[in-house]
């Protein structure tokens, strides 16, 4: 019974890791969409993303690549879009994995910790 305990756990941490994976590329998408002319639309739900952003990073010891890559990209996506203002919305934990991001051992997460790097100078 401790096994299939073990399991299903593992199989709903999986199951957590790619619903957070694919609502960060979401996000990421529907800012991008909105960016040149409608950004203002989005701007009431950029509390809620950072929250959802900050819950990420404080459980960032586990997580996989991709869903590590989308959440940083977000991060600096969010900035790109509204501002450095929006940085100071982000939990310290966030700022900590943005720098291991940037000593990661995946080529992609590199690339966005570095993207979200530069958008919060």
């Amino acid at each position: 019974e401790e096994v299939v305990k073990d399991r299903e756990c593992e199989e709903w941490r999986m199951y957590q890791d790619e619903m957070r994976e694919h609502i960060c590329s979401g996000y990421t998408g529907i800012l991008m969409g909105l960016k040149k002319k409608k950004s203002h639309v989005f701007k009431q739900y950029v509390e809620q993303v950072v929250a959802t952003l900050n819950h990420i990073a404080a459980d960032r010891e586990s997580l996989p690549a991709a869903t590590y890559c989308n959440a940083i990209s977000l991060v600096g996506d969010l900035i790109n879009v509204y501002g450095p203002p929006v940085k100071d919305m982000f939990s310290p934990a966030m700022g900590q994995m943005i720098n291991e991001g940037a000593m990661h051992e995946d080529d992609s997460v590199k690339e966005a910790a570095q993207w979200a790097l530069s958008m919060a100078k």
